[in-house]
Protein backbone atom coordinates (compact mmCIF):
# COMPACT_ATOMS: atom_id res chain seq x y z
CA UNK A 1 0.00 0.00 0.00
CA UNK A 2 2.98 2.34 1.07
CA UNK A 3 4.14 1.79 -2.29
CA UNK A 4 1.21 2.10 -4.11
CA UNK A 5 1.05 5.31 -2.50
CA UNK A 6 4.46 6.64 -3.44
CA UNK A 7 3.78 5.62 -6.90
CA UNK A 8 0.72 7.68 -6.98
CA UNK A 9 3.22 10.64 -5.19
CA UNK A 10 5.75 10.68 -7.56
CA UNK A 11 3.60 10.34 -10.56
CA UNK A 12 1.40 13.70 -8.96
CA UNK A 13 4.67 15.42 -8.77
CA UNK A 14 6.14 15.16 -12.22
CA UNK A 15 2.79 16.18 -13.55
CA UNK A 16 3.02 19.19 -11.24
CA UNK A 17 6.73 19.79 -12.37
CA UNK A 18 5.53 19.41 -16.42
CA UNK A 19 2.53 21.89 -15.97
CA UNK A 20 4.88 24.38 -13.89
CA UNK A 21 7.53 23.94 -16.63
CA UNK A 22 4.74 24.44 -19.50
CA UNK A 23 3.43 27.07 -17.81
CA UNK A 24 6.49 28.82 -17.61
CA UNK A 25 7.67 28.53 -20.94
CA UNK A 26 4.55 29.37 -22.53
CA UNK A 27 4.64 32.76 -20.30
CA UNK A 28 8.81 33.17 -20.94
CA UNK A 29 7.85 33.37 -24.85
CA UNK A 30 5.26 35.90 -24.72
CA UNK A 31 7.41 38.02 -22.53
CA UNK A 32 10.06 37.60 -25.48
CA UNK A 33 7.38 38.23 -27.93
CA UNK A 34 5.73 41.20 -26.53
CA UNK A 35 6.72 44.79 -27.90
CA UNK A 36 8.65 47.56 -25.65
CA UNK A 37 8.48 51.56 -26.79
CA UNK A 38 9.67 53.80 -24.51
CA UNK A 39 9.21 58.07 -25.44
CA UNK A 40 11.16 60.38 -23.24
CA UNK A 41 11.33 63.57 -24.48
CA UNK A 42 13.35 63.62 -27.81
CA UNK A 43 14.92 60.74 -27.23
CA UNK A 44 12.79 57.60 -28.77
CA UNK A 45 14.09 54.04 -27.58
CA UNK A 46 11.88 51.13 -29.77
CA UNK A 47 12.74 47.16 -28.82
CA UNK A 48 11.07 44.27 -30.70
CA UNK A 49 12.25 41.17 -28.87
CA UNK A 50 11.20 37.54 -30.19
CA UNK A 51 12.78 34.25 -29.76
CA UNK A 52 15.60 34.40 -32.19
CA UNK A 53 16.64 38.32 -32.12
CA UNK A 54 16.39 41.76 -30.73
CA UNK A 55 15.15 44.62 -32.90
CA UNK A 56 16.03 48.12 -31.70
CA UNK A 57 16.08 51.54 -33.30
CA UNK A 58 17.09 54.73 -30.97
CA UNK A 59 16.83 58.73 -32.13
CA UNK A 60 18.03 61.29 -30.80
CA UNK A 61 16.58 64.86 -32.19
CA UNK A 62 18.28 68.07 -32.91
CA UNK A 63 17.49 70.72 -30.52
CA UNK A 64 20.24 73.06 -31.30
CA UNK A 65 23.35 71.27 -30.36
CA UNK A 66 26.50 72.66 -31.21
CA UNK A 67 28.52 69.35 -31.09
CA UNK A 68 28.06 65.67 -30.84
CA UNK A 69 30.25 63.12 -28.46
CA UNK A 70 29.31 59.59 -28.94
CA UNK A 71 30.77 56.34 -27.40
CA UNK A 72 29.75 53.30 -29.27
CA UNK A 73 31.11 49.56 -28.66
CA UNK A 74 29.42 47.16 -31.04
CA UNK A 75 31.64 43.91 -30.75
CA UNK A 76 29.42 41.36 -32.91
CA UNK A 77 27.61 41.32 -36.19
CA UNK A 78 28.21 43.93 -39.05
CA UNK A 79 27.77 47.57 -38.61
CA UNK A 80 27.32 50.51 -41.19
CA UNK A 81 27.22 54.16 -40.74
CA UNK A 82 25.80 57.29 -43.15
CA UNK A 83 24.32 60.26 -42.80
CA UNK A 84 21.09 60.71 -40.89
CA UNK A 85 17.45 61.88 -41.48
CA UNK A 86 16.87 65.76 -41.09
CA UNK A 87 16.09 67.24 -37.44
CA UNK A 88 18.09 64.26 -36.45
CA UNK A 89 21.57 64.31 -34.07
CA UNK A 90 21.56 60.51 -34.04
CA UNK A 91 19.89 57.68 -35.11
CA UNK A 92 20.27 53.32 -34.74
CA UNK A 93 18.73 50.85 -36.12
CA UNK A 94 19.97 47.45 -35.14
CA UNK A 95 19.48 43.18 -35.20
CA UNK A 96 21.22 41.28 -32.03
CA UNK A 97 20.69 37.68 -32.63
CA UNK A 98 20.13 34.84 -30.22
CA UNK A 99 19.52 35.85 -26.14
CA UNK A 100 23.17 36.47 -24.38
CA UNK A 101 23.36 40.38 -25.42
CA UNK A 102 20.96 42.96 -25.07
CA UNK A 103 21.71 47.01 -26.22
CA UNK A 104 22.47 49.73 -23.74
CA UNK A 105 21.17 53.14 -24.85
CA UNK A 106 22.28 56.43 -22.69
CA UNK A 107 21.43 60.24 -23.89
CA UNK A 108 22.63 63.22 -22.10
CA UNK A 109 23.10 66.92 -22.69
CA UNK A 110 26.08 68.83 -21.30
CA UNK A 111 25.38 72.95 -22.16
CA UNK A 112 24.82 72.35 -25.90
CA UNK A 113 26.78 69.45 -26.65
CA UNK A 114 25.29 65.44 -26.98
CA UNK A 115 26.38 63.03 -25.26
CA UNK A 116 25.26 59.18 -26.66
CA UNK A 117 26.59 56.30 -25.90
CA UNK A 118 25.64 52.78 -27.15
CA UNK A 119 27.05 48.93 -26.66
CA UNK A 120 25.85 45.45 -25.91
CA UNK A 121 25.66 44.34 -22.55
CA UNK A 122 24.90 40.64 -21.15
CA UNK A 123 26.61 37.22 -20.44
CA UNK A 124 30.16 36.64 -21.19
CA UNK A 125 29.40 35.40 -25.35
CA UNK A 126 31.42 31.69 -25.88
CA UNK A 127 32.46 31.17 -29.36
CA UNK A 128 29.70 28.85 -30.02
CA UNK A 129 28.02 32.01 -28.81
CA UNK A 130 30.26 34.20 -31.17
CA UNK A 131 29.25 32.24 -34.11
CA UNK A 132 25.27 32.20 -33.46
CA UNK A 133 25.75 36.25 -33.57
CA UNK A 134 26.98 36.94 -36.83
CA UNK A 135 23.39 37.61 -38.08
CA UNK A 136 23.87 40.80 -35.81
CA UNK A 137 23.55 44.14 -38.05
CA UNK A 138 23.25 47.54 -36.75
CA UNK A 139 23.32 50.95 -38.90
CA UNK A 140 23.89 54.00 -37.24
CA UNK A 141 23.17 57.35 -38.88
CA UNK A 142 24.97 60.77 -38.02
CA UNK A 143 23.91 64.20 -38.16
CA UNK A 144 25.30 66.11 -41.25
CA UNK A 145 25.10 69.42 -39.70
CA UNK A 146 26.58 69.04 -36.28
CA UNK A 147 30.06 68.31 -35.34
CA UNK A 148 31.02 64.84 -34.55
CA UNK A 149 33.30 63.62 -31.65
CA UNK A 150 33.54 60.00 -32.03
CA UNK A 151 35.09 56.53 -30.47
CA UNK A 152 33.98 53.64 -32.25
CA UNK A 153 35.25 49.81 -30.92
CA UNK A 154 33.45 47.60 -33.44
CA UNK A 155 35.93 44.05 -31.35
CA UNK A 156 35.00 40.73 -33.78
CA UNK A 157 31.96 43.02 -35.79
CA UNK A 158 32.62 43.49 -39.54
CA UNK A 159 31.89 47.20 -40.84
CA UNK A 160 31.23 49.09 -43.91
CA UNK A 161 31.96 52.95 -42.66
CA UNK A 162 31.06 55.53 -44.97
CA UNK A 163 31.20 59.06 -43.57
CA UNK A 164 30.84 61.06 -46.36
CA UNK A 165 28.64 64.13 -45.39
CA UNK A 166 29.17 63.86 -42.14
CA UNK A 167 31.64 66.80 -40.01
CA UNK A 168 33.20 64.58 -38.30
CA UNK A 169 35.92 66.45 -35.72
CA UNK A 170 37.53 63.52 -34.05
CA UNK A 171 37.21 60.32 -35.15
CA UNK A 172 38.94 56.90 -32.83
CA UNK A 173 37.97 53.67 -34.96
CA UNK A 174 39.36 49.70 -33.09
CA UNK A 175 39.22 46.76 -34.74
CA UNK A 176 39.97 43.18 -33.51
CA UNK A 177 39.55 40.33 -35.66
CA UNK A 178 36.81 41.66 -38.36
CA UNK A 179 37.03 43.29 -41.84
CA UNK A 180 36.64 46.63 -42.24
CA UNK A 181 36.19 49.33 -44.80
CA UNK A 182 35.84 53.50 -44.14
CA UNK A 183 35.62 55.99 -46.73
CA UNK A 184 35.47 59.74 -47.13
CA UNK A 185 33.55 59.81 -50.84
CA UNK A 186 33.59 64.26 -50.66
CA UNK A 187 35.80 66.98 -48.74
CA UNK A 188 34.89 66.64 -44.58
CA UNK A 189 32.69 69.74 -43.97
CA UNK A 190 35.21 70.49 -41.22
CA UNK A 191 38.61 70.04 -40.34
CA UNK A 192 39.16 66.43 -38.50
CA UNK A 193 41.81 67.06 -35.79
CA UNK A 194 42.59 63.59 -35.63
CA UNK A 195 41.95 60.31 -36.99
CA UNK A 196 43.10 57.16 -35.08
CA UNK A 197 42.76 53.64 -35.72
CA UNK A 198 43.43 50.36 -34.48
CA UNK A 199 43.13 47.17 -36.44
CA UNK A 200 44.22 44.01 -34.28
CA UNK A 201 44.21 40.68 -36.65
CA UNK A 202 42.11 42.07 -39.57
CA UNK A 203 41.62 43.23 -43.47
CA UNK A 204 41.38 47.14 -43.06
CA UNK A 205 40.80 49.15 -46.02
CA UNK A 206 40.47 53.20 -46.22
CA UNK A 207 39.41 55.01 -48.92
CA UNK A 208 39.14 58.67 -50.03
CA UNK A 209 41.76 59.55 -46.55
CA UNK A 210 42.90 63.15 -48.51
CA UNK A 211 39.04 64.06 -48.48
CA UNK A 212 39.70 63.19 -44.38
CA UNK A 213 40.68 66.26 -43.97
CA UNK A 214 42.58 65.01 -40.91
CA UNK A 215 45.52 66.82 -39.39
CA UNK A 216 46.71 63.74 -38.10
CA UNK A 217 46.69 60.40 -38.44
CA UNK A 218 47.86 57.49 -36.49
CA UNK A 219 46.88 53.43 -37.91
CA UNK A 220 48.30 50.56 -35.74
CA UNK A 221 47.76 47.28 -36.87
CA UNK A 222 48.16 44.21 -35.69
CA UNK A 223 48.98 41.43 -38.50
CA UNK A 224 47.20 41.45 -41.48
CA UNK A 225 46.40 43.31 -45.31
CA UNK A 226 46.00 46.73 -44.90
CA UNK A 227 45.27 49.46 -47.71
CA UNK A 228 45.49 53.11 -47.01
CA UNK A 229 44.30 55.16 -49.82
CA UNK A 230 44.95 58.86 -49.67
CA UNK A 231 43.81 60.05 -52.43
CA UNK A 232 41.39 63.25 -52.57
CA UNK A 233 41.54 66.71 -53.02
CA UNK A 234 41.01 68.52 -49.14
CA UNK A 235 44.56 67.69 -47.87
CA UNK A 236 45.41 69.93 -44.77
CA UNK A 237 48.55 71.48 -45.38
CA UNK A 238 51.48 69.99 -43.07
CA UNK A 239 49.41 67.03 -42.58
CA UNK A 240 51.20 64.09 -40.71
CA UNK A 241 50.39 60.36 -40.76
CA UNK A 242 51.75 57.68 -38.35
CA UNK A 243 51.47 54.28 -39.64
CA UNK A 244 52.98 51.46 -36.93
CA UNK A 245 52.20 47.12 -38.70
CA UNK A 246 53.31 44.42 -37.55
CA UNK A 247 53.96 40.97 -39.68
CA UNK A 248 51.12 42.27 -42.56
CA UNK A 249 51.07 43.65 -46.33
CA UNK A 250 50.58 47.26 -46.07
CA UNK A 251 49.82 48.64 -49.04
CA UNK A 252 49.54 53.21 -49.05
CA UNK A 253 48.23 54.76 -51.82
CA UNK A 254 49.17 58.76 -52.30
CA UNK A 255 47.64 61.19 -55.02
CA UNK A 256 50.18 62.19 -57.67
CA UNK A 257 49.70 65.58 -57.25
CA UNK A 258 50.46 65.78 -53.60
CA UNK A 259 53.44 66.27 -52.62
CA UNK A 260 54.55 63.50 -50.05
CA UNK A 261 57.92 62.38 -47.87
CA UNK A 262 57.77 58.71 -46.61
CA UNK A 263 59.65 57.04 -43.92
CA UNK A 264 59.88 53.57 -43.67
CA UNK A 265 62.09 50.81 -42.61
CA UNK A 266 64.64 48.80 -44.78
CA UNK A 267 65.89 44.95 -43.90
CA UNK A 268 65.82 41.88 -44.89
CA UNK A 269 62.40 41.12 -43.39
CA UNK A 270 60.95 44.25 -44.75
CA UNK A 271 59.92 44.68 -48.31
CA UNK A 272 59.57 48.17 -49.37
CA UNK A 273 58.77 49.11 -52.89
CA UNK A 274 58.21 52.68 -54.01
CA UNK A 275 57.11 54.88 -57.38
CA UNK A 276 59.94 55.30 -59.71
CA UNK A 277 59.77 59.24 -59.86
CA UNK A 278 60.36 59.30 -55.83
CA UNK A 279 63.96 60.28 -54.27
CA UNK A 280 65.73 58.63 -51.86
CA UNK A 281 66.26 61.69 -50.07
CA UNK A 282 68.20 59.73 -46.42
CA UNK A 283 68.86 56.15 -45.56
CA UNK A 284 65.12 55.83 -44.59
CA UNK A 285 63.26 58.51 -46.32
CA UNK A 286 62.21 59.33 -49.84
CA UNK A 287 60.21 62.03 -51.18
CA UNK A 288 58.26 62.99 -54.65
CA UNK A 289 60.06 65.18 -56.88
CA UNK A 290 58.36 68.76 -55.42
CA UNK A 291 57.88 67.75 -51.45
CA UNK A 292 61.53 69.14 -50.42
CA UNK A 293 60.91 72.11 -48.32
CA UNK A 294 57.75 72.33 -49.20
CA UNK A 295 55.61 73.33 -46.51
CA UNK A 296 52.05 71.54 -47.46
CA UNK A 297 53.46 68.39 -48.26
CA UNK A 298 52.15 65.33 -46.26
CA UNK A 299 55.06 63.61 -43.94
CA UNK A 300 54.11 59.74 -43.64
CA UNK A 301 56.50 57.72 -40.97
CA UNK A 302 56.11 53.88 -41.09
CA UNK A 303 57.18 51.52 -38.68
CA UNK A 304 56.48 47.66 -39.77
CA UNK A 305 57.32 44.06 -38.99
CA UNK A 306 58.13 41.67 -41.46
CA UNK A 307 56.22 41.85 -44.10
CA UNK A 308 55.45 44.38 -47.10
CA UNK A 309 55.31 47.99 -47.38
CA UNK A 310 53.67 48.87 -51.27
CA UNK A 311 53.76 53.11 -51.77
CA UNK A 312 51.45 53.25 -55.18
CA UNK A 313 50.28 57.03 -56.75
CA UNK A 314 46.86 57.39 -57.94
CA UNK A 315 44.89 59.84 -60.08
Amino acid sequence: MRVGCAVVFIVLAIAAIACATYLFTASFSLDRDEEHVRVHGDVTHNTTQSRQAIRSFFEVEDEGEQRVEADIELALGHVTTSAAEQGALFQAEGVVIGNQLRPRFDHDRNGDEAEISLSLDGEDVSFRGLRGARGSSWQLYFSDSIPLDLDLTLGAADGDLNFTGIPVERLSVECGMASISLRFDEPNPVVLHRLEIEAGLSEFTARGLGNARFEAFEFDGGAGEFTLDFSGEAFMPGAEADINVGLSSLTVLLPSGQPGVVEAPVSFMTKVEFPGSFERVGRHSWASPSAAGNPRAFHIEIDAGPGTIEVKLVE
